[in-house]
C-alpha cells in the first residue's frame, strides 16, 4: 500500500525527497482504529524519521487529518515554535483517501519515558511538568482572539448534567460549586492557540527539549484551560505505578486529590499556568470544575470529545465525592476572584 501512497505523493508533485533520500527504510506505525495508517520514513541510520505519512480512508475521520495540515500550516511561520511542531509537507487528497505529509521529530514520547524510568521521581516529573507548561505557554503567547464568558449559572448546570441524580455527597458538590460561582462571579477567559489533544503520547522528550505532535484537534483559538486539564490527568496516567491493574481512577485521583507530592506538584503547575495567563489565585478549583464539566458534556473543543465524555463524566463525579479533598480547593483564596 505505501507504494501506492508514494506514487498519489508524487504525483500531487510533492518532492519527499527534499527530506529524505531516495534510499531509505520505511516503518508503519500503530493505528488507533481501522482506516488510519501512518508510516515513518527514516534515512539510513538515523533514529529520527525525516518524513511521517498519516493516510485516512474513513470519511467520518478524513476532516481530522485535514485539521491537522491547517494547524501545522497555521503554525509554521511561528519562529518560537520552530522544532517542537512539524512542519507540514503536504496535502493529498482523493477519491478514496487524504495524504497528509509532514517532518519527523526527534524524541521519544513522553508516556514511554515514564514507563521506561520504572520508579517515578518528585523531582524528575517536576522538571516534566516545567517543560511541558513553559511550551503550552509559548503555544498561547499570541494576542486573544477574543474572549469567552464563564457564566456561574452554565458552569452550574453542565455539573449538575454530569453528575445526574446526586448522591448525598454530590449535592454537597452542587452547593459548592454554586457556592464558588456566586462569590467569583462571570470570569472572562482569552481565546488562545491550542492543541485539543496533550497527552503524554503526544509529547516527546528529547533531553530537556519538548515537541509535540498530532495535531488532529486544531490549533484554532480556544479556552486555555482544558489542554492543562488534559495535560495533568494524562501524566499522571502515564506515571509508573506500585500496583497492577491500577484502578481507573487512581491517577487522577492522585492528580487532583490530597495524598501525595504529585497531587502538590498538579496544583503547583495548574496555578502557575492560570497566573502566567493573567487569572487571578482564587480561581484554581473553579477554573477547573468548569473545564471538567465541558468535557463530561461534549462542550470542551478537543479531538476527541464525543468518544471521552462517559470516561469525563466518571472522572467529575468521582471528583464530587471527595471535593473536600482537592489540592485546588486548598489553593482558593475565599473573596478573590473577579
Amino acid at each position: 500500500m505505501i507504494g501506492t501512497i508514494l506514487e498519489e505523493i508524487a504525483g500531487a508533485g510533492i518532492n519527499i525527497h527534499a527530506h529524505v533520500p531516495p534510499s531509505f527504510a520505511r516503518v508503519q506505525m500503530g493505528s488507533r482504529r481501522e482506516g488510519r495508517a501512518v508510516w515513518a520514513l527514516f534515512a539510513n541510520r538515523r533514529a529520527t524519521p525525516s518524513v511521517i505519512i498519516k493516510v485516512d480512508h474513513s470519511a467520518r475521520y478524513r476532516h481530522r487529518l485535514v485539521a491537522e495540515h491547517e494547524a501545522l500550516t497555521a503554525l509554521r511561520p511561528r519562529e518560537d515554535l520552530t522544532g517542537t511542531v512539524p512542519r507540514p509537507l503536504g496535502l493529498v487528497r482523493t477519491k478514496r483517501r487524504i495524504i497528509v505529509i509532514q517532518t519527523g521529530l526527534p524524541g521519544r514520547p513522553m508516556n514511554v519515558v515514564l514507563r521506561q524510568r520504572g520508579r517515578a521521581s518528585a523531582r524528575i516529573s517536576a522538571r516534566d511538568h516545567e517543560g511541558t507548561f513553559d511550551w503550552l505557554s509559548t503555544l498561547q503567547s499570541r494576542p486573544p482572539a477574543g474572549t469567552v464568558t464563564i457564566h456561574p449559572d452554565a458552569v452550574h448546570e453542565r455539573v449538575a448534567t454530569a453528575v445526574g441524580e446526586p448522591l448525598d455527597r454530590q449535592r454537597a458538590f452542587l452547593r459548592h460549586v454554586r457556592d464558588l460561582g456566586t462569590a467569583i462571579g462571570q470570569v472572562q477567559l482569552p481565546l488562545l492557540p491550542g492543541h485539543g489533544d496533550l497527552g503524554t503520547s503526544n509529547c516527546l522528550l528529547d533531553r530537556s527539549a519538548v515537541r509535540v505532535i498530532d495535531w488532529e484537534g486544531g490549533a484554532h483559538p480556544r479556552t486555555p484551560i482544558e489542554d492543562a486539564v488534559l495535560l495533568l490527568n494524562h501524566y499522571a496516567r502515564a506515571l509508573p505505578v506500585s500496583h497492577l491493574p491500577p484502578n481507573r481512577f487512581d491517577a487522577f485521583h492522585r492528580a487532583f486529590l490530597n495524598g501525595d507530592w504529585l497531587g502538590e506538584l498538579t496544583a503547583r503547575s495548574f496555578g502557575r499556568h492560570l497566573r502566567r495567563l493573567g487569572l487571578p489565585v482564587g480561581l484554581d478549583e473553579y477554573l477547573f470544575v468548569a473545564a471538567l464539566a465541558d468535557l463530561a458534556t461534549g462542550h470542551a473543543q478537543t479531538a476527541h470529545v464525543d468518544a471521552t465524555v462517559t470516561y469525563w463524566t466518571m472522572l467529575l463525579r468521582s471528583y464530587a465525592d471527595r471535593f473536600a479533598e482537592s489540592v485546588l480547593r486548598e489553593r482558593r483564596s475565599p473573596g478573590r476572584g473577579r
